[in-house]
């Protein structure tokens, strides 16, 4: 498509279609794709009291969680607390953290 055209002029179609595609497709790109500030919150210590078994189940793909109702974005998740109940009691070393649920 820029078969013969100068160096700048392709530069400026990258430039302009990368943006484009950010202003357009960007406000739905959370919506579709998960994301590590999206993610983390399905393994914070306390999740919220109206969804029990979890939150942001999704690894790659974040539609699933809002189908499904489980996205949950409480604020920008700097400082919480990872873990689960009960962490402390939880085996140390790699053999018996497998044969925990077992």
């Amino acid at each position: 498509m820029l078969e013969g055209q100068g160096l700048m002029v392709k530069l400026a179609a990258i430039v302009g279609v990368t943006a484009l595609g950010y202003f357009v497709v960007g406000p739905f790109m959370k919506k579709i794709f998960n994301s590590p500030e999206m993610h983390i919150w399905h393994h914070a210590e306390e999740i919220p009291k109206d969804m029990p078994y979890g939150i942001n189940f999704g690894i790659s793909l974040a539609i699933w969680d809002y189908i499904f109702g489980t996205a949950r974005m409480p604020h920008d998740g700097r400082d919480i607390k990872l873990g689960f109940e009960g962490i402390d009691q939880f085996p140390q070393d790699f053999v018996a953290q497998n044969k925990y649920g077992l």
